[in-house]
């Protein structure tokens, strides 16, 4: 049976989304190394990643065009901006003991999806769809009023992440051609900053050992996989389904915050949990309903 491009194109968005979920664990073995500097050696590899790619996939041409192409050049600009927001905000929230709340930023992130969709790509949701994102938006709003705070930093991590997102669905390059430019966008301020690092006694051979010493290329490779999945899935998906599928990311976080990390579930979060799974699952039957493409 021949599947759909956008079937496929979901499928790789999910695995992206499924990735990104299990990386906490990864962050955590930094241990208490500086979140910044983790930061900058993550764009400072990725770029080396996503360049070898770059030359495997034979798309050096089109980084010459893009360079000639102002309109793609600043889409990619800001997406690297945004990315690189994104990235920062959320390895300092793993490592300092809140991924339940970085889960929580990415459980906000598909509502915010679904405006842009609405705004600046004339999607439309049917009544079953809004509904979803009602209860959604429930669920998501009660530990905002149990706490009694609005989480900003939630907000800076499901937005950028959201923003990047819009970006990308216009970007027309291919996927490895994508993610290197947006890397290297932010490479001479990684540089800086691990400069700057090294000179201020904050030096990562002392601080990691021999074994850990690898993290840094790994780091890599496991933020260039999932953005090149997700780079290619996006295009050919609605922000609609990308943003429900989101949700997929911020609940392994949770479970990971839970039982690996022992992170206290309260009653908020499980409303909000509860809440949001409801929303996926009367979208996706709604999304089943529509005639196949």
């Amino acid at each position: 049976m021949k599947i759909s491009l956008k079937l496929k194109s979901a499928a790789l968005v999910l695995s992206c989304y499924i990735m990104w979920g299990v990386l906490p664990v990864f962050w955590k073995l930094y241990g208490d190394f500086n979140s910044l500097y983790i930061l900058a050696l993550r764009i400072i590899f990725s770029s080396v990643v996503s360049f070898a790619a770059v030359i495997g996939f034979g798309k050096l041409n089109e980084i010459k065009e893009v360079m000639r192409d102002k309109k793609q050049l600043v889409s990619l600009s800001l997406a690297g901006i945004f990315i690189g927001i994104n990235w920062g905000s959320y390895i300092y929230a793993v490592n300092s003991s809140h991924i339940l709340d970085a889960s929580l930023a990415y459980f906000l992130n598909p509502l915010i999806a679904f405006a842009l969709g609405i705004i600046f790509f004339k999607e439309k949701l049917s009544k079953i769809k809004i509904l979803s994102v009602v209860i959604a938006a429930i669920g998501i709003v009660v530990p905002f009023v149990m706490y009694k705070t609005v989480p900003v930093f939630a907000f800076v991590i499901g937005g950028s992440f959201a923003v990047y997102s819009a970006i990308k669905k216009n970007v027309k390059v291919s996927a490895v051609t994508s993610i290197f430019i947006e890397t290297a966008v932010l490479l001479p301020l990684a540089i800086a900053m691990s400069i700057a690092f090294e000179l201020n006694g904050i030096n990562i051979k002392s601080s990691l050992s021999e074994m850990e010493l690898i993290l840094p290329l790994v780091s890599g490779i496991v933020t260039s996989l999932p953005l090149l999945l997700f780079s290619k899935g996006i295009k050919n998906i609605s922000m609609s389904l990308c943003g429900v599928l989101m949700y997929i990311n911020p609940t392994l976080q949770m479970l990971i915050g839970i039982f690996a990390y022992n992170e206290k579930l309260d009653t908020a979060k499980i409303i909000m949990f509860a809440c949001v799974w409801s929303a996926l699952v009367i979208f996706l039957i709604a999304e089943n309903k529509k005639a196949p493409e």
